[in-house]
């Protein structure tokens, strides 16, 4: 069978299947209904670039053709309670030495499509003196 959410989250489901000999099995579990996030606008493009981002299960290196959408697609387990390093491999760009690029991390905890304060994880502002 399938099923479709309206609303993205986690739901619990149960299956009970009859064969033809009437014998039954049954199976319960949990599935995440997958959120479809809007496309980031960044203000700036291409002078700053994020090379590679590693948090559990995840080492992903965007190519510059894709700076601004980095995870639609790339996903990892996290249990709650634990604690998680992350690390985020930038490079200075074209702006010279009056940029400040801004890295912000956020995580849908609560998987309503929308990223909120509380939800946000990371702010970095990152000085062009800081690749030096």
């Amino acid at each position: 069978p399938e099923i479709t959410y309206d609303e993205p989250g986690i739901y619990s489901y149960s299956l009970t299947v009859t064969n033809a000999e009437g014998e039954t099995g049954s199976y319960t579990g949990s599935v995440s209904a997958i959120v479809a996030y809007c496309e980031t606008m960044p203000e700036y493009g291409t002078y700053f670039n994020i090379n590679n981002v590693k948090v559990g299960t995840i080492d992903h290196a965007p190519d510059l053709n894709n700076y601004y959408n980095y995870f639609n697609s790339v996903s990892t387990d996290l249990e709650l309670g634990e604690s998680y390093s992350m690390t985020i491999i930038t490079e200075s760009g074209n702006g010279g030495v009056s940029d400040i690029n801004r890295v912000r991390v956020w995580a849908d905890w609560n998987f309503d499509g929308q990223f909120s304060e509380d939800e946000l994880i990371i702010s970095k502002n990152v000085a062009f003196t800081d690749y030096v």
